[in-house]
């Protein structure tokens, strides 16, 4: 088997006849594929999955008691015969040549090859290109100082294991999974501890993979009790992989900096999304601790936030007027607005 292409389903019903149809047409006709149910009560899904599957033997059904996302894509790399293993959300879409794109450039046995991403907004069913900005067609890295830079050019390709196909053999021998005990960005850093561990990658400028956008449905859209964890390590390993990367001190200091900003919004805004409990008080008490934070202090004086991200200026106003109580106040109007405007 050449490509084990690995589906977690979770309440997918809506969608998950979409992608089955999907790699079924792919050009490529060599590949299994593992649909992996995450929780029971998900009878809709299985019956779909399991009459494609009556009529194609390539495709597998298997089930977990509800566990996340990541369980159910490391189930699917315990079971993968294939020789790269490829990951596909159910919700999203797959040309035909989506396969045959990134088997095109495997001759040189790379541990990962990645490459650009396309995201179709399924209210207006726009699709937009997200190419990797390479000098050819196919750049083949051996040299971490090569593939590093490439590899944190794109967010996409950072982020996302949809964007890339993984040597099996590779993937099981690093012993990397994708983290359970988190429930945001476990996708960042399992692909950072990628780049930490494989000593090749491949880049092609685009996938064709269609990452549609659901915003009603993202994950990051929802409160997540372990937010400051997951950007804590995610943030350990960006500055790992940029050491890896032979980066100057400076370069590092800078965008560590940005990135500690960026995080620490992050958690911030983490408490004004649905599910979280966090009254006006305890919002105030966070935005006290961060404005008294030693780190962030540094980072302010390192860099500045500008207008390309609006949010993260607010907070620095705010945070520069020495004002938390402001601070809440204006974002409890900002999400309102925002609710309203939905």
């Amino acid at each position: 088997m050449k490509v084990t292409v690995i589906i977690p389903c979770f309440h997918n019903e809506s969608t998950i006849s979409d992608v089955l149809a999907d790699i079924r047409c792919q050009t490529c006709s060599d590949w299994e594929l593992l649909v992996v149910g995450n929780g029971s009560c998900q009878e809709a899904q299985r019956k779909i999955v399991e009459a494609a599957a009556s009529k194609d033997g390539r495709i597998k059904y298997l089930s977990i008691e509800e566990a996340g996302v990541s369980r159910a894509r490391n189930l699917g790399i315990e079971k993968a015969s294939g020789e790269w293993i490829a990951f596909v959300d159910a919700d999203d879409r797959v040309p035909p040549q989506w396969l045959g794109n990134f088997l095109s450039h495997v001759s040189l046995e790379p541990d990962v090859v990645a490459g650009g991403i396309s995201y179709r907004d399924e209210r207006s069913s726009n699709v937009h290109r997200t190419d990797l900005k390479l000098d050819s067609e196919e750049v083949y890295c051996t040299d971490a100082k090569e593939f590093v830079s490439v590899f944190l050019s794109d967010m996409a390709v950072t982020y996302s294991p949809c964007t890339k196909i993984f040597r099996t053999q590779f993937l099981k021998n690093s012993g990397i999974m994708f983290r359970e005990d988190i429930s945001v960005y476990e996708d960042g850093i399992f692909n950072l501890e990628i780049a930490m561990a494989c000593s090749s990658m491949c880049f092609i400028r685009q996938t064709g993979y269609e990452y549609c956008l659901h915003p009603s449905t993202s994950a990051i859209g929802r409160y997540h009790a372990c937010m400051k964890e997951a950007v804590d390590a995610r943030r350990k390993l960006i500055e790992s992989v940029m050491r890896r990367g032979g980066l100057k001190q400076n370069d590092i200091e800078r965008r560590m900096s940005v990135q500690l900003e960026a995080d620490m919004l992050d958690v911030f805004l983490n408490l004004y999304r649905p599910g979280s409990s966090t009254k006006f008080s305890g919002k105030v008490k966070l935005a006290r601790e961060i404005f008294a934070n030693e780190d962030i202090a540094r980072a302010w004086r390192v860099s500045r936030p500008t207008m390309k991200n609006l949010p993260l200026l607010a907070f620095w106003s705010f945070y520069v007027m020495r004002s938390p109580f402001l601070c809440v106040m204006a974002f409890h109007f900002l999400f309102l607005l925002r609710k309203l405007w939905r």
